[in-house]
């Protein structure tokens, strides 16, 4: 015997969104008579379903709407791990699908890359995303060797600071620590700070102004005991798919160390 159960509503984002598109049917023992009409009417739900056009479709405010964080992560993270999962949905999924901004934001960039027959994964669009008009960064280091003294640690245990990675505008390692004995070797404690103010001129070129300072001690934790140095300067960053070129100019500003106008050319930001 066939029953036919109540229609239910199938709240589902899309072009079916407050569609009636299904029931449910119970079937006991049903006959091919019966069968026949259940296919007859289910095809007419779909002949309907498929009918259905963008102009029918009811609006609903962003926030009603139903959505899925994860199922955005994860379509997004399928399209950038495969960049032919984008074909299969670029023509019925678009940025103003998402429900959160920077997924849309996401999918937009990728959408252009691959138009454009480029790459689009988590490394060439990492550049792409780092576009607000005004960053500030900054940096803490901290380190300290703990055991043997200065003259018995392995030199590459030892601390020093100046250079692109610790104190710009000083000399690469041009910073060590005084002992008790007389002798400078590297220090058994560091301190770094950094800081840095990131500005957007255009979509691929931006200009930077930042500050660096070093302390370098012969104890192992931070007494003050040791010395300082820092540096400052200007710097510009040109986007490219592999991450932004690094041009850097600097000077020193404290301490013995300084030795005139440093220039730092790298890839990626200087952190």
């Amino acid at each position: 015997m066939l029953t036919e159960g109540p229609t239910t509503r199938q709240n589902v984002v899309g072009p079916f969104v407050g569609k009636d598109i299904h029931k449910r049917y119970n079937l006991r023992r049903a006959n091919p008579l019966a069968m026949r009409s259940i296919w007859v009417e289910m095809g007419e739900v779909m002949n309907e379903i498929t009918s259905l056009n963008a102009n029918q479709l009811a609006v609903q405010a962003p926030e009603s709407m139903p959505h899925s964080i994860e199922a955005e992560q994860q379509l997004l993270g399928a399209i950038l791990t495969n960049n032919d999962v984008y074909d299969r949905v670029a023509s019925v999924i678009g940025p103003k699908h998402f429900y959160e901004p920077v997924h849309a934001r996401i999918f937009d960039i990728a959408a252009q890359r691959i138009a454009k027959n480029n790459l689009a994964s988590p490394v060439t669009l990492k550049a792409f995303m780092e576009d607000d008009a005004v960053v500030a960064a900054a940096r803490l280091q901290l380190g300290g060797l703990f055991g043997p003294e200065a003259a018995d640690a392995p030199p590459d245990y030892l601390y020093y600071s100046g250079g692109g990675g610790t104190v710009r505008g000083q000399p690469f390692e041009s910073l060590n620590a005084l002992y008790s004995d007389g002798t400078r070797l590297g220090g058994r404690s560091f301190v770094g700070l950094s800081g840095e103010v990131r500005v957007d001129v255009t979509g691929k070129l931006g200009i930077v102004a930042f500050a660096d300072a070093g302390y370098i001690g012969p104890e192992s934790f931070y007494d003050g005991s040791g010395d300082w140095h820092s540096g400052a300067g200007i710097g510009a960053r040109y986007k490219t798919p592999v991450g932004p070129i690094r041009f850097d100019i600097a000077g020193p500003v404290s301490g013995d160390t300084g030795d005139g106008v440093q220039l730092y050319i790298g890839i990626g930001q200087a952190f």
